[in-house]
């Protein structure tokens, strides 16, 4: 399945990609550390499939830091873009809407279902990630039998979900039938859910745009 570019956000040039949106990219513009030289397989999948994840990490002049993704688990190529190459976006709520999609022989289309169903409950803007949410935004299949369900939780300083409501959710994805790798972005970076639910009143270690950070109640729910 591919979403019709009737509903792909425009005017890509101009935005700002956050981490986990999909970018479809001239291929030919990629930029590699001096360090990396990318393997045969980056200009294989690329060719075939021109979108990029866009990763956690700083970046300047006009260039997103991007991740291209191979077939196998391991092939994953760390680079930047310049924002001028980017042809189209697709944030991870985006894609939420598609769900109903995804091969039913998967275990995680029943999961994106619950999972759906469990963060409307909550009125939370959620959206789907990994090989979910490459398959969905570019129509190659990226899912198999073993296939985890990777999503991010938008939350801002309007988000009311105290610590009890985080737990019942943790337990909640827990019990769907497909692993669960729940990430919760707010605006001072990006928390496991699960590591968040665990840490009590320990720090939690929080994703940035300048590196990982230990932060204590970064939500402010406790």
């Amino acid at each position: 399945m591919v979403i019709s570019s009737a509903t792909r956000r425009a005017g890509a040039t101009k935005a700002a990609p956050r981490p986990h949106d999909l970018l479809r990219i001239d291929a030919n513009t990629l930029i590699s550390d001096d360090s990396a030289t990318p393997q045969e397989w980056v200009s294989h999948c690329l060719s075939r499939t021109p979108w990029v994840v866009v990763r956690w990490s700083p970046a300047g002049n006009e260039l997103v830091a991007v991740g291209v993704r191979g077939d196998d688990r391991v092939q994953r190529f760390a680079a930047w873009v310049p924002l001028s190459a980017i042809n189209q976006i697709l944030s991870p709520e985006d894609l939420v809407g598609h769900i109903d999609g995804i091969d039913p022989n998967f275990a995680v289309a029943e999961a994106a279902k619950s999972a759906r169903d469990l963060f409307k409950t909550f009125g939370l803007t959620w959206g789907v990630t990994g090989s979910v949410g490459f398959t969905l935004a570019t129509g190659f299949n990226a899912i198999h039998s073993a296939s985890d369900l990777d999503l991010v939780v938008r939350v801002s300083a309007e988000t009311v979900i105290g610590e009890r409501e985080w737990k019942h959710i943790s337990t909640s994805l827990a019990s769907l039938p497909c692993r669960v790798d729940a990430r919760i972005s707010a605006l001072i970076g990006e928390i496991s859910l699960n590591e968040y639910v665990a840490a009590a009143s320990e720090p939690v270690l929080v994703r940035t745009a300048e590196g990982p950070k230990l932060i204590s109640d970064p939500l402010g729910a406790r």
